[in-house]
Protein backbone atom coordinates (compact mmCIF):
# COMPACT_ATOMS: atom_id res chain seq x y z
CA UNK A 1 0.00 0.00 0.00
CA UNK A 2 1.04 3.54 -0.49
CA UNK A 3 2.35 5.11 2.57
CA UNK A 4 0.17 8.70 2.77
CA UNK A 5 2.47 11.91 1.90
CA UNK A 6 2.11 14.91 0.37
CA UNK A 7 4.29 15.36 -3.29
CA UNK A 8 4.93 19.27 -3.24
CA UNK A 9 6.74 18.90 -6.20
CA UNK A 10 4.07 16.67 -8.28
CA UNK A 11 0.87 19.19 -5.96
CA UNK A 12 -0.13 15.52 -5.12
CA UNK A 13 -1.75 14.08 -1.79
CA UNK A 14 -1.91 10.46 -1.40
CA UNK A 15 -4.16 9.10 1.17
CA UNK A 16 -3.85 5.44 2.19
CA UNK A 17 -5.06 4.81 5.80
CA UNK A 18 -8.06 7.31 6.36
CA UNK A 19 -6.90 7.69 9.92
CA UNK A 20 -6.48 10.38 12.14
CA UNK A 21 -2.98 11.56 10.59
CA UNK A 22 -4.25 11.19 6.93
CA UNK A 23 -7.22 13.49 7.58
CA UNK A 24 -5.05 16.05 9.15
CA UNK A 25 -2.89 15.48 6.08
CA UNK A 26 -5.66 16.44 3.89
CA UNK A 27 -6.50 19.54 6.08
CA UNK A 28 -3.15 20.94 5.46
CA UNK A 29 -3.35 20.26 1.93
CA UNK A 30 -6.32 20.41 0.96
CA UNK A 31 -5.32 22.89 -2.12
CA UNK A 32 -3.77 20.10 -3.27
CA UNK A 33 -4.09 20.14 -7.18
CA UNK A 34 -4.14 16.13 -7.39
CA UNK A 35 -4.96 13.48 -4.51
CA UNK A 36 -4.64 9.34 -5.02
CA UNK A 37 -6.93 7.48 -1.99
CA UNK A 38 -5.87 3.80 -1.95
CA UNK A 39 -9.10 2.72 -0.24
CA UNK A 40 -8.24 -1.13 -0.56
CA UNK A 41 -10.58 -2.96 1.85
CA UNK A 42 -11.79 0.26 3.64
CA UNK A 43 -15.90 0.80 3.93
CA UNK A 44 -16.18 4.81 3.19
CA UNK A 45 -20.13 6.14 3.73
CA UNK A 46 -19.29 8.87 1.25
CA UNK A 47 -16.34 11.28 -0.30
CA UNK A 48 -17.55 14.50 1.62
CA UNK A 49 -14.25 14.90 3.25
CA UNK A 50 -13.08 15.66 -0.37
CA UNK A 51 -15.19 18.71 -0.21
CA UNK A 52 -13.05 21.89 1.18
CA UNK A 53 -10.27 20.77 -1.90
CA UNK A 54 -11.74 23.53 -4.11
CA UNK A 55 -8.51 23.32 -6.34
CA UNK A 56 -8.57 19.45 -6.62
CA UNK A 57 -8.40 19.07 -10.89
CA UNK A 58 -7.34 15.30 -10.32
CA UNK A 59 -8.65 12.22 -8.47
CA UNK A 60 -7.64 8.69 -8.09
CA UNK A 61 -9.62 6.41 -6.43
CA UNK A 62 -8.03 2.82 -6.03
CA UNK A 63 -10.62 -0.14 -4.22
CA UNK A 64 -13.10 0.87 -1.54
CA UNK A 65 -16.66 0.32 -0.65
CA UNK A 66 -18.15 3.75 -1.01
CA UNK A 67 -21.82 4.10 -0.69
CA UNK A 68 -22.10 7.78 -1.70
CA UNK A 69 -20.19 9.10 -4.77
CA UNK A 70 -22.29 12.31 -4.70
CA UNK A 71 -19.71 14.40 -3.55
CA UNK A 72 -17.74 14.49 -6.76
CA UNK A 73 -20.25 16.56 -8.33
CA UNK A 74 -19.47 18.92 -6.03
CA UNK A 75 -15.79 19.33 -6.70
CA UNK A 76 -15.74 22.21 -8.77
CA UNK A 77 -12.48 22.45 -10.45
CA UNK A 78 -12.45 18.34 -11.16
CA UNK A 79 -10.98 17.56 -14.49
CA UNK A 80 -9.73 14.36 -14.71
CA UNK A 81 -11.47 11.27 -12.30
CA UNK A 82 -9.54 7.88 -12.55
CA UNK A 83 -11.31 4.62 -10.43
CA UNK A 84 -9.94 1.37 -10.27
CA UNK A 85 -12.17 -1.38 -8.42
CA UNK A 86 -9.01 -3.52 -8.03
CA UNK A 87 -11.67 -6.19 -9.11
CA UNK A 88 -14.03 -5.42 -5.76
CA UNK A 89 -17.77 -6.76 -6.36
CA UNK A 90 -18.83 -3.46 -4.43
CA UNK A 91 -19.68 -1.27 -7.15
CA UNK A 92 -22.75 -1.74 -9.85
CA UNK A 93 -23.43 1.54 -11.06
CA UNK A 94 -21.94 4.50 -12.47
CA UNK A 95 -24.79 6.94 -12.64
CA UNK A 96 -22.71 9.20 -9.51
CA UNK A 97 -20.55 10.09 -12.84
CA UNK A 98 -23.37 12.14 -14.46
CA UNK A 99 -23.47 14.77 -11.85
CA UNK A 100 -19.86 15.89 -12.32
CA UNK A 101 -20.11 18.31 -15.00
CA UNK A 102 -16.90 19.82 -14.91
CA UNK A 103 -14.65 16.46 -16.16
CA UNK A 104 -12.84 16.59 -19.41
CA UNK A 105 -11.61 12.82 -18.86
CA UNK A 106 -13.00 9.83 -17.22
CA UNK A 107 -11.22 6.04 -16.92
CA UNK A 108 -12.62 3.16 -15.46
CA UNK A 109 -10.76 0.06 -14.32
CA UNK A 110 -11.58 -3.66 -13.05
CA UNK A 111 -15.17 -3.13 -12.29
CA UNK A 112 -16.59 -6.77 -12.70
CA UNK A 113 -20.43 -5.95 -11.55
CA UNK A 114 -21.30 -2.71 -13.95
CA UNK A 115 -23.30 -3.99 -16.64
CA UNK A 116 -24.72 -0.83 -18.42
CA UNK A 117 -23.23 2.80 -18.94
CA UNK A 118 -24.58 5.79 -17.26
CA UNK A 119 -26.23 9.02 -19.22
CA UNK A 120 -23.76 11.33 -19.13
CA UNK A 121 -25.44 14.02 -20.80
CA UNK A 122 -24.87 16.63 -18.60
CA UNK A 123 -21.28 15.96 -18.73
CA UNK A 124 -20.59 19.17 -20.88
CA UNK A 125 -17.11 19.36 -20.87
CA UNK A 126 -16.21 15.67 -20.86
CA UNK A 127 -13.74 14.90 -24.37
CA UNK A 128 -12.38 11.29 -22.71
CA UNK A 129 -13.07 8.02 -21.88
CA UNK A 130 -11.46 5.19 -21.53
CA UNK A 131 -12.89 1.82 -20.00
CA UNK A 132 -11.14 -1.28 -18.93
CA UNK A 133 -11.98 -4.67 -17.01
CA UNK A 134 -15.39 -4.13 -17.27
CA UNK A 135 -16.53 -7.79 -18.32
CA UNK A 136 -19.94 -7.50 -17.82
CA UNK A 137 -20.69 -4.32 -19.19
CA UNK A 138 -22.76 -4.75 -22.47
CA UNK A 139 -24.79 -1.79 -22.76
CA UNK A 140 -23.04 1.34 -23.92
CA UNK A 141 -25.33 3.10 -25.51
CA UNK A 142 -25.23 6.15 -23.82
CA UNK A 143 -21.95 7.12 -24.95
CA UNK A 144 -23.48 8.75 -27.69
CA UNK A 145 -25.29 10.92 -25.03
CA UNK A 146 -22.05 12.43 -24.51
CA UNK A 147 -22.34 15.92 -26.16
CA UNK A 148 -18.26 16.87 -26.49
CA UNK A 149 -16.68 13.25 -26.66
CA UNK A 150 -13.70 13.20 -28.95
CA UNK A 151 -11.93 10.20 -27.68
CA UNK A 152 -12.88 6.67 -26.66
CA UNK A 153 -11.38 3.62 -25.21
CA UNK A 154 -12.43 0.13 -24.50
CA UNK A 155 -11.30 -3.38 -23.57
CA UNK A 156 -11.85 -6.60 -21.48
CA UNK A 157 -16.28 -6.56 -22.67
CA UNK A 158 -17.79 -8.91 -24.76
CA UNK A 159 -18.61 -6.50 -27.51
CA UNK A 160 -17.98 -7.40 -31.43
CA UNK A 161 -16.82 -4.41 -33.81
CA UNK A 162 -20.01 -3.83 -35.77
CA UNK A 163 -21.49 -3.26 -31.70
CA UNK A 164 -18.85 -0.20 -31.36
CA UNK A 165 -19.31 1.24 -34.83
CA UNK A 166 -22.32 3.56 -33.81
CA UNK A 167 -20.00 5.20 -31.33
CA UNK A 168 -17.12 5.25 -34.44
CA UNK A 169 -19.43 7.12 -36.76
CA UNK A 170 -20.60 9.90 -33.72
CA UNK A 171 -19.96 13.39 -34.74
CA UNK A 172 -17.23 15.21 -33.23
CA UNK A 173 -15.17 11.77 -32.87
CA UNK A 174 -11.04 11.63 -33.37
CA UNK A 175 -10.04 8.69 -31.93
CA UNK A 176 -10.87 5.09 -30.88
CA UNK A 177 -8.68 2.47 -28.98
CA UNK A 178 -9.88 -1.02 -28.89
CA UNK A 179 -9.18 -4.01 -27.68
CA UNK A 180 -11.91 -7.04 -28.44
CA UNK A 181 -12.54 -10.12 -27.09
CA UNK A 182 -10.15 -11.66 -29.58
CA UNK A 183 -8.03 -10.76 -32.60
CA UNK A 184 -10.71 -11.34 -35.17
CA UNK A 185 -13.07 -8.53 -33.70
CA UNK A 186 -9.79 -6.27 -32.78
CA UNK A 187 -8.76 -6.33 -36.54
CA UNK A 188 -12.26 -5.76 -37.91
CA UNK A 189 -12.30 -2.84 -35.82
CA UNK A 190 -9.25 -1.55 -36.71
CA UNK A 191 -11.21 -1.36 -40.59
CA UNK A 192 -13.79 0.96 -38.84
CA UNK A 193 -11.41 3.06 -37.54
CA UNK A 194 -9.57 3.58 -40.74
CA UNK A 195 -13.36 3.96 -42.23
CA UNK A 196 -14.42 6.98 -40.33
CA UNK A 197 -11.02 8.24 -40.22
CA UNK A 198 -10.33 8.07 -36.32
CA UNK A 199 -7.10 8.35 -34.74
CA UNK A 200 -5.85 5.57 -32.12
CA UNK A 201 -5.04 8.05 -29.41
CA UNK A 202 -5.20 12.39 -29.73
Amino acid sequence: MEKSVYNKKEDALVLAAFGERDMRLLERHCDAGRINLWFEGTACPDLDFLLPCEKLEKLAIFGGNISDYSALGRLPNLKELFMNGRLRRWLDCFDFLGCIRSAEKIQIMNYPMVSSFPNLANCINLETVEISGCKRLTDISNVVTIPRLKSFGISGTQHSAAELEFIARKAGMLAMQVSLKNRKETDAFETIRQRYNLAVWI
